[in-house]
Order: structure tokens, then C-alpha cells, then sequence
């Protein structure tokens, strides 16, 4: 039988919150004294960017565009595939509670050039292709 197995939990840079750590998605990895290798798993038992990779109808693959401003996608986030200003938008809309007015009729056209020039139709939209709000909480303490 080789050296005992060592967990670690890795946090994402803050103190430890009030909640179960299950409910945070912090990184375990398990290591053994002789092993240069680590393997990884998520503990996260809420709706956020790494359970939607498990699911198959959400998988994301490089390349695949972002589905609120056709810009390349970064990653699954918030339940959809989106690139990072467009996570980045949403999660500020989200936790600042923003709100905003569309200028001309509430159809702006959103994509990569035009994301920008209308807010209250981005944020429309990124609630219209499935992005969830209940993510931005997580990490918000």
C-alpha cells in the first residue's frame, strides 16, 4: 500500500463562506505523496457554468460561437455557451441589479459588432437564450 491520499480544496482567492462548501463549486483534487498527478473533480450541486457542461445538450466545444453575440464562445457560462463579455455584462446586470431603457423599440439587433450600443436589448437577449441569473449568486458574498 503506497503513501495515504492528501485532500486539498482549492477556493476560488477568498475566505471561506458561511455556506456548505458544496454549494460553491470549489476545486477538490486528490494527491499522493508519489505521484506527480492530480485528478480533479467539481463538487457544485446548483445550476452554474460547470454543471451545464455535463449536460450534453450544453456542451461546448472551441469555436462554438457565443449564443448571445455570435463572438467566439470562451465557455459554458451561466447555462450557456457565451463569450466572456457577454458573461461579463450579465453578471454585473445581475449582482448590481441594473436596469436599463432601450432607446428605439426594444428589437435592437445584438451581435458581435453591435453588442454595445443597446444594453437593455443585450441583457434581453441573454435571458431570452437561457442565461441564469441564479449563477451570478454563487460567488457573490
Amino acid at each position: 500500500s503506497g503513501p495515504p491520499n492528501r485532500l486539498f480544496a482549492v477556493g476560488l482567492g477568498f475566505s471561506p463562506p458561511p455556506c456548505p462548501p458544496s454549494r460553491l463549486g470549489i476545486i477538490v483534487m486528490h494527491l499522493r505523496d508519489d505521484d506527480d498527478t492530480s485528478n480533479c473533480h467539481i463538487n457544485d450541486n446548483r445550476h452554474h457554468n460547470l454543471h451545464a457542461r455535463n449536460d450534453p445538450a450544453k456542451r461546448f466545444t472551441p469555436g462554438d460561437p457565443c449564443v448571445v453575440c455570435g463572438d467566439a464562445a470562451s465557455g459554458i457560462h451561466y447555462a450557456v455557451a457565451a463569450c466572456n463579455g457577454c458573461k461579463t455584462f450579465f453578471r454585473r446586470v445581475v449582482l448590481e441589479n441594473r436596469t436599463y431603457s432601450c432607446k428605439n423599440n426594444g428589437d435592437c439587433i445584438i451581435d458581435k459588432n453591435m453588442r454595445c450600443s443597446c444594453r437593455h436589448c443585450r441583457f434581453k437577449k441573454c435571458i431570452r437564450v437561457g442565461m441564469d441569473r441564479s449563477g451570478c449568486r454563487l460567488f457573490n458574498l
